[in-house]
């Protein structure tokens, strides 16, 4: 229950902390190699948005890419 008042020990929170700290460190990371991937393979960030909104919008496109996807 999202609205339900959570008790949590001053240690629980400072771990919270930390793990939320590595998370966020893991997805710069990730996001940066996804970026040079990307880019590596001729796109620009912009252009990848592009496409992948058009996917994400058109079952028509989603059925097309969907070989590729299953490699």
């Amino acid at each position: 229950n999202p609205n339900a008042e959570l008790e949590a020990s001053e240690s629980e929170i400072e771990i919270y902390q930390e793990v939320v700290s590595s998370l966020q460190e893991i997805q710069m990371k990730a996001q940066v190699k996804m970026e040079r991937k990307i880019e590596k393979a001729g796109l620009t960030m912009e252009r990848y948005q592009e496409i992948a909104a058009a996917v994400q919008s058109s079952p028509e496109l989603q059925q097309k890419i969907q070989p590729y996807l299953q490699g």
